[in-house]
């Protein structure tokens, strides 16, 4: 039995064969991959997406997050920089990016994404949480508990 994605997939390739230049059905073709876990189609359609709209930063987001779930941390920074350069409110965006930092290490960068993150976006509970995580690590034992406090009073468990 398909999934609703499978079906989105289909819906979507339609609408890019009757118009190849419509870069939202690839940006929201490249959602359905990335939901399914096909992070490779995912990265196509929104490289896709965003050469015909090379201003749509929500592509550049998403790409980004699709190379984090790859491992492809420098790549995933990149998009998301480029999404931020293009929507400086994008929250998303900034946390995104904040994940990516705290894998590889770069804590200061991984906390002040998920600060603006939180800035933009006040109840973003994965933020808090995330922040949290990288206060932990720090040993900044206070912060990391109002973060996961905050998180929790959000709704995240």
């Amino acid at each position: 039995m398909p999934c609703k994605n499978d079906k989105a997939i289909a819906d979507f390739t339609r609408a890019i064969k009757l118009n190849p230049k419509d870069g939202d059905s690839y940006y929201n073709r490249g959602i359905a991959y990335g939901e399914k876990g096909d992070y490779d189609k995912a990265i196509s359609d929104y490289t896709r997406a965003i050469k015909l709209n090379p201003k749509g930063g929500d592509a550049y987001c998403n790409r980004g997050f699709a190379y984090e779930m790859k491992g492809e941390h420098d790549k995933a920074i990149t998009n998301c920089t480029k999404a931020i350069a293009l929507n400086p409110k994008d929250a998303t965006a900034y946390y995104n990016r904040g994940v990516s930092y705290g894998r590889i290490g770069e804590q200061e960068k991984a906390v002040s994404d998920f600060t603006m993150a939180i800035k933009l976006r006040p109840k973003y509970a994965k933020a808090y949480y995330n922040r949290g995580v990288i206060h932990d690590e720090k040993g900044e034992y206070k912060k990391a508990e109002s973060d996961f406090r905050n998180a929790r009073k959000l709704g995240l468990e």
